[in-house]
């Protein structure tokens, strides 16, 4: 329910980054790039002042990835922003209990920021399809397996170093982890859902058109 000011925002600008998907020629192609580039300067600002490792998350390189895809396409890129955002902020949704979530009374701007964050990425993708008929590689699945990889190999070695907790590496922090099992097995039961996420995702995108089948 719409009852405050910050879900009214939120909602606003969310229907007028939707609205780009219908009316490109109105709204114009920079209209989700600005949303997310103002979005993410004020959830780094407020990271950077009171949650300095919040930084490294993985939604904050899937709005930078994304913002450098509106200034220039990389199919690459392309393909691994688009399993990031519809793994990482798809989830961020599915589970909001999440300890980078900023308390909507302290900081309601920093709170529709981070939403917008996690929203203009998905959008974008879908512009991307929908208005400039990019496709996802054949590949690309394979491309997102590998900077997951990466990125969860840096995250396990930042934790040790700054005995942090990223991606739930050392211990859970969402409720739901706590029906996977002790450490590490919980860790292997979210890579186990990662695959089989990024699995659905290559299925759905072959059957809507947007991934190319090997025959084409």
């Amino acid at each position: 329910m719409l009852n405050s000011i910050p879900d009214i925002i939120l909602w606003s600008v969310t229907a007028c980054l939707i609205a780009v998907l219908w009316f490109p020629a109105i709204y114009g192609k920079w209209t989700i790039p600005i949303v997310l580039a103002i979005s993410f300067s004020i959830t780094s600002y407020h990271n950077l002042h009171f949650h300095p490792h919040y930084q490294v998350w993985l939604c904050n390189f899937t709005a930078l990835f994304t913002l450098i895809l509106g200034v220039k396409f990389s199919q690459r890129l392309f393909d691994i922003v688009f399993y990031f955002a519809w793994t990482g902020d798809v989830f961020t949704f599915i589970v909001p209990d999440n300890q980078t979530l900023p308390s909507v009374d302290q900081y309601p701007i920093v709170w529709v920021a981070y939403w917008l964050k996690h929203i203009a990425p998905l959008v974008y993708t879908v512009y991307l399809i929908k208005v400039k008929g990019r496709q996802i590689s054949k590949n690309g699945i394979i491309w997102a397996f590998v900077g997951m990889a990466a990125y969860t190999l840096m995250m396990a070695g930042y934790n040790v170093i700054f005995n942090q907790n990223i991606l739930d590496l050392q211990e859970p922090t969402v409720k739901i982890e706590a029906y996977f099992g002790a450490w590490p097995l919980y860790v292997f039961v979210n890579m186990t859902i990662l695959a089989l996420w990024y699995y659905l995702i290559h299925s759905v995108g072959k059957r809507l058109k947007i991934i190319p089948s090997r025959n084409q």
